[in-house]
């Protein structure tokens, strides 16, 4: 396998879903948003919060969409 690929493909919604899940986990964890508050709980929770109901659904969604067309 020199040279060759090592890597599975992956369709372009699956690296949209990476990348974006990547990119709001990384803010989510920025110093800044635990000194915000909203309805008593710090910003980062909020974001964390969210990401744990957006990252299943993306993902799932992402999955299924992909399924149909191929």
């Amino acid at each position: 396998m020199a040279g060759g690929r090592h890597f599975f493909p992956m369709a372009r919604g699956e690296a949209f879903a990476l990348v974006f899940l990547l990119l709001f986990s990384a803010v989510c964890f920025l110093p800044v948003w635990r000194q915000l508050e909203v309805v008593g709980m710090a910003l980062s929770g909020w974001g964390m919060a969210a990401l744990m109901v957006i990252s299943p659904v993306l993902t799932l969604w992402v999955f299924r969409s992909g399924r149909r067309r191929g």
